[in-house]
């Protein structure tokens, strides 16, 4: 099964801090497709956040694999919701940039379902 790796960056003209304070929340609703979120908790107990982005009624569900405070990073995996793929590990980081504001990354690595052959 193929895998894709995805990586985005961007920068934002305000404090990485700032950044941070507003999207370290893995169950907000800081990204503006999303149209409806929850927090929930897997069988072991660990956080999910079960959402679904506008336009659409599939919901889809993430795990938290990893948060950093100090580092302004979290992980996180493809639960349910996405038709084709098969699995994906994603980080959010915020670091600064040279002008003092926030570099924004996330990282994906997607394993895809290859179609069957009838």
């Amino acid at each position: 099964m193929p895998w894709k790796d995805v990586n985005v960056s961007g920068d934002i003209p305000v404090p990485p801090e700032l950044v941070w304070s507003l999207v370290r929340n893995f169950c907000g609703k800081w990204h503006p497709a999303i149209s409806t979120m929850e927090a929930e908790q897997d069988k072991s107990g660990r956080l999910l956040r079960a959402f679904t982005v506008h336009g659409q009624d599939t919901v889809y569900r993430e795990r938290l694999t990893w948060f950093s405070d100090s580092d302004r990073s979290m992980s996180y995996t493809h639960v349910e919701g996405i038709q084709g793929v098969e699995a994906y590990n994603a980080q959010l980081l915020v670091s600064g940039n040279k002008e003092g504001g926030a570099r924004v990354t996330t990282v994906s690595y997607t394993h895809l379902t290859l179609p069957t052959k009838a």
